[in-house]
């Protein structure tokens, strides 16, 4: 309620500001960067409903989420079966779900993407993080839930659109899943109409300025925290078997959780009051992913307990890096892992070289 109390109240304002100052551009990227922080609340509460920490009751948790996804344009149920594979697999090289790598050696690299990539890392690698980070958060979002980029490759050549189905994440042989996946498309294009309605009666512009721009920051915003809970140059990748090293460690979903897996404390007040904890007690929430956002911080306190107890203080990782310096050193990763035999994983190129190992 308090997060819809805030965006109705700067939307009220937008719409009374905007139009006023004769759509003035910078009025209006003032105003998305701050709506769209504040419907990343929504977002995250969503997200919450997806795991049942919201209601004991599988239908209210749908209910809410169903509303909070589709209104932010997400196709709830598809985006549901998505992330629990995520959950599943966490920073697993073949069936890991989202900014899932490429491994060194395995398939082609003849992309546009890859050939950017390569030329750019010859330039330096300050360019490549440059340009790899607008790519990222500008046409990350819409790579995902439209084509399935870096999706899990275990999809196949059919791939994992939130939109396009049947596919390799949504076969036509699973019937009770597509028809999900198609009433989540039905629920969305039911809100394009009251969209395109709202269009209609006051103003395609005005509904462009209160809801398509802060809805873009949101999308990068959401990009940005996804990016983070998994991504950093000292996190491994797991993954073993015909495809890949043989003599690598099994995945586990421990191994996964707490290997792959940071707590980002660097978002700060903004990260607890109005994302809800979305990016900083991560680990707590793939052990635990019903436990709600307002228990996060007193349950990964528990966990630190409880790991501490047994000397394996260690395993939850904690990044206080302020979130635009973990950003750029992300930029400067490859979109590439490659096997490490001393530590039976695989790590993140950057500009050729293996990260070092810890």
């Amino acid at each position: 309620a308090v997060d819809y109390l805030r965006i109705a109240a700067l939307a009220a304002l937008g719409a009374a500001a905007i139009p006023a100052l004769d759509y003035n551009p910078l009025v209006i990227a003032v105003y998305a960067l701050l709506q769209g922080t504040l419907f990343v609340g929504p977002w995250e509460l969503g997200h919450q409903c997806n795991h049942g920490a919201f209601s004991s009751e599988r239908w209210a948790n749908d209910f809410l989420g169903a509303w909070l996804h589709t209104t932010l344009l997400m196709p709830y149920w598809s985006w549901q079966y998505s992330h629990a594979h995520h959950h599943k697999w966490p920073n697993h090289v073949y069936e890991g779900e989202g900014a899932c790598p490429k491994v060194a050696g395995v398939g082609g690299r003849a992309s546009a993407m890859d050939r950017l990539e390569a030329v750019l890392l010859e330039v330096g690698p300050e360019a490549w993080a440059v340009v790899h980070l607008l790519i990222v958060l500008v046409l990350g979002w819409w790579g995902y839930i439209f084509f399935g980029v870096s999706g899990a490759p275990a999809w196949g050549e059919k791939g994992s659109s939130l939109f396009f189905a049947p596919n390799g994440m949504f076969p036509a042989d699973r019937v009770k899943r597509l028809e999900k996946h198609r009433l989540s498309l039905l629920l969305l294009s039911a809100w394009v109409a009251c969209l395109a309605a709202a269009a209609w009666a006051w103003s395609p512009a005005l509904v462009g300025a209160l809801y398509v721009a802060p809805y873009l920051v949101c999308n990068v915003w959401l990009i940005v925290i996804v990016l983070l809970q998994h991504t950093r140059e000292d996190l491994p990748h797991f993954g073993s078997g015909e495809r890949y090293a043989p003599d690598a460690r099994p995945f586990t979903l421990e191994r996964g959780v707490f290997y792959g897996t940071v707590d980002r404390l660097g978002y700060g007040w903004l990260g607890s009051e109005l994302h809800h904890e979305a990016g900083s007690y991560h680990v707590l929430h793939h052990l635990f992913p019903q436990i709600p956002f307002f228990k996060a911080r007193s349950g990964t306190e528990a966990l630190d307990r409880f790991l501490a107890s047994r000397g394996c203080a260690h395993l939850r990782k904690v990044d206080e890096t302020p979130i635009p310096q973990a950003l750029w050193e992300v930029g400067l990763l490859q979109r590439e892992v490659a096997y490490s035999p001393t530590t039976g994983d695989y790590r993140y190129l950057v500009a050729g070289r293996l990260v070092a190992e810890p």
